[in-house]
């Protein structure tokens, strides 16, 4: 396995390990979050919920990376803007999570990888996730330095690329794609 997905299952094993069924989902995103993802989510009754995910870093001189990962705190609550941070009788609230996972995930050594630094939390309020979706989060950034990339990839362990399938659409919101593309190469 490689650095990136051994440090995105950290993340996502720590937080089932301390949250356990109290979380509706504990998972790695594609992407950072945006409107488009936290819709599904909402959608999909995800919350409350833990999410990870790579986003880069920077480079340097020994061919290493210091890698940057988010981790995002979503909650809930239909009625109560602030049991969604503080939590009450039947939902925990981003405040409980934050505090608990931020300790369990900084300093945390990931074998043959490092261990991840915390570098900020962000409250990502606006009034549109208020009114749209009843819906707090926070993102957390943690810093892994110097973070390895082993060589120890074999290329022969791939199947022969024989399908392409991409569906193309134009237009935010909008589920039905403009242009779907299948190809099957004969082999």
């Amino acid at each position: 396995m490689n650095s990136i997905s051994t440090v995105e299952d950290h993340i996502i094993e720590k937080a089932q390990a301390l949250f356990g069924n109290t979380l509706s989902a504990a998972e790695v995103l594609p992407s950072a979050l945006n409107l488009a993802v936290l819709k599904q989510l909402v959608a999909s009754n995800r919350t409350p919920g833990v999410y990870t995910t790579f986003l880069g870093g920077q480079g340097n001189s020994r061919g290493s990376l210091n890698g940057r990962f988010d981790v995002y705190v979503i909650t809930r609550h239909v009625g109560n803007h602030s049991a969604r941070r503080r939590g009450d009788t039947t939902t925990i609230g981003a405040y409980d999570i934050l505090a608990a996972l931020i300790p369990k995930l900084h300093e945390s050594t990931i074998a043959g990888v490092g261990s991840l630094a915390l570098k900020n939390v962000r409250n990502l309020f606006s009034m549109q996730l208020e009114q749209s979706f009843k819906a707090t989060m926070y993102a957390v950034t943690f810093e892994l330095p110097n973070m390895p990339f082993p060589n120890d990839f074999d290329p022969s362990t791939l199947a022969d690329f024989v399908t392409f399938h991409a569906e193309h659409s134009l237009v935010d919101g909008d589920d039905e794609p403009d242009a779907i593309d299948h190809i099957t190469l004969e082999q």
